[in-house]
């Protein structure tokens, strides 16, 4: 019974671990994503002119 208290604790502490780094790799992405959109919009602007 502990054994599998013990593994139940050690999974949820996981699946945390694992939400807290994918909702970085989400914000950095989401970051890169909005610099490159705001360059690309910058060098149409520029081509256009």
């Amino acid at each position: 019974m502990k054994r599998t208290t013990r593994e139940g604790k050690l999974l949820k502490v996981g699946l945390r671990v694992v939400f807290m780094v994918l909702e970085k790799i989400k914000t950095l992405f989401y970051r890169m994503a909005y610099r490159e959109a705001v360059i690309i919009e910058t060098w149409v602007i520029m081509c256009a002119v």
